[in-house]
């Protein structure tokens, strides 16, 4: 993450508003008098400590429109499948009451991005008539796969780490895992799972499977909590976690998932099985790259820009996770949780289908498919719907190991009632209960 104090210009430009504070000189003076200390260190603490809240008020910022943005991107199963009935003719009739309740949400998420000022003019009114709602929360850092090699840190103070470990809601919260925490005899034990797990992920490179969107299959966690010793490479599963045992996060798996398609693409056109000249329409756009392209994308994973690739979740929406995490669960936790990044679970794709299947990815960004009149998703109102239940029984089991009190936070009593549906709906198959 990129902090204020790293960029001189905001920097300097945050340290002479203060300077020219007309407060600034009677709260240094009588701060310094107070505690003992000479003006100018106290002024300098004065500026470090600003600077520390914007960062904080920054990387918050960042992470609620992240969040508005992932619920704006998340409508598929559902859509595809009444597209492709209507398309066939097996079922010419659209619902469209649930699809004017499907744009009337989306609208709403639509009103809640804003732009920097706009939103901390919002904190700020929140605050006002509420001190207790607007109150700081607990900002998650970003996530990132540590090397194995991390130097040592220093150990944070007790309040630090208590800090760290819990959510909003005062719950425990699973800290980051990170290998350079682990003792010499965990360390060890550790790098036994990880060879492990090195053969298993060789065993699947060598397998050369493959599932209908064309991705290796997704990685086993039970068995498997660490990943191998050597670094992820096309042919690996797309959500192998880090060797601390942290899965990736959507950047990371969105690169792996281009890499792996360019890589098979090249080495089909090598050995003359490609059938991306015979198709009329790219559906997935990586047929229509340039052999040139192909090479720069299983390289970076960064597709053209001109093929609009996108990768839709299908399944299980996105804003699942953010969900989760705002309920009071690990970001990690819960991208594993809502297999954001299991294969089972993505269809890699371009703009235009990804409006058809997704309602909420036309909404915002209607060039996608400019003449599109209409997308459809029943995962507006079950967005649990396409889960299994033993996906969503990992999921109250995982609230329940971590203390997470649905009723602390809207979130997760937003969460509480997704649950509450899927329950009523499942009946006597879903054997689990709702938090």
């Amino acid at each position: 993450m990129t902090r204020i104090r790293d960029i001189a210009p905001a920097a300097a430009a945050v340290r002479a508003a203060l300077r020219d504070h007309p407060k600034l000189p009677n709260a240094v003076r009588d701060i310094a008098a107070a505690v003992d200390l000479p003006q100018p260190v106290v002024r300098k603490y004065l500026e470090e400590s600003v600077l520390d809240v914007l960062d904080v008020l920054g990387t918050t910022y960042v992470r609620e429109m992240s969040s508005v943005v992932s619920r704006m991107t998340q409508l598929r199963e559902r859509v595809h499948s009444i597209y492709e009935r209507v398309l066939t003719g097996a079922d010419p009739a659209l619902d469209t009451g649930l699809l004017r309740s499907t744009f009337e949400e989306l609208h709403s998420a639509v009103d809640e991005l804003a732009d920097p000022e706009t939103w901390a003019r919002r904190k700020a009114a929140q605050r006002a008539a509420d001190p207790a709602a607007a109150g700081p929360q607990t900002v998650q850092p970003a996530a990132s796969e540590p090397a194995a090699s991390e130097p040592a840190a220093s150990k944070p103070a007790a309040s630090e780490q208590t800090a760290a470990a819990t959510g909003a809601t005062g719950t425990a919260r699973a800290p980051r895992k990170r290998l350079k925490d682990l003792g010499e005899a965990d360390r060890a034990r550790v790098e036994d799972l990880r060879r492990a797990a090195g053969a298993e992920a060789a065993a699947i490179r060598e397998a050369g499977l493959r599932t209908p969107e064309g991705l290796p299959p997704g990685w086993d966690y039970a068995k498997y909590p660490h990943g191998p010793t050597s670094d992820w490479q096309p042919g690996d599963p797309v959500n192998m976690p880090d060797g601390a045992g942290n899965h990736p996060a959507w950047d990371t798996i969105r690169k792996r998932v281009w890499r792996t398609k360019a890589t098979d693409e090249l080495a089909a056109r090598a050995a003359g099985t490609s059938t991306a000249a015979d198709r009329l329409i790219h559906i997935d756009p990586i047929g229509e790259l340039t052999d040139g392209e192909l090479e720069d994308v299983a390289e970076t994973g960064r597709m053209p820009r001109r093929v609009g690739a996108e990768i839709e979740h299908k399944r299980i929406p996105q804003r699942m996770g953010r969900l989760l995490v705002e309920a009071g669960l690990d970001p990690s936790e819960a991208r594993e949780l809502t297999k954001v990044g299991d294969p089972t679970n993505l269809e890699p794709t371009q703009k235009e289908w990804h409006a058809i299947v997704d309602r909420r990815a036309r909404e915002i960004n209607p060039g996608r498919n400019p003449t599109l009149e209409i997308s459809l998703d029943e995962r507006v109102e079950f967005p649990l719907g396409s889960a299994t239940n033993e996906e969503l029984a990992a999921i109250v089991d995982r609230l329940a190991e971590r203390e997470v009190d649905l009723g602390a936070t809207k979130a997760g009593q937003d969460l509480r009632e997704i649950l509450r549906a899927e329950k009523e709906r499942r009946g006597a198959s879903a054997t689990w209960s709702v938090p």
